[in-house]
């Protein structure tokens, strides 16, 4: 399914980012399969961007 979805969005040029790589198995699986980026909750766990507004409902 992965190779799949991947070669798809190679072949119309759209880039792909791999979420949830969580050990370094995943990590190695994706880096061999040629997915470019990756979210590297393995690494370091996400954090807000304070950058990003507020879209919270009041």
């Amino acid at each position: 399914m992965v190779e799949s979805v991947l070669s798809f969005c190679q072949r119309l040029n759209i880039k792909v980012i791999a979420e949830y790589v969580e050990n370094e198995e995943i990590l190695i699986m994706f880096r061999n399969l040629g997915v470019p980026f990756r979210q590297r909750i393995l690494f370091e766990k996400p954090s807000p961007d304070l950058n990003f507004p507020d879209l919270a409902i009041r």
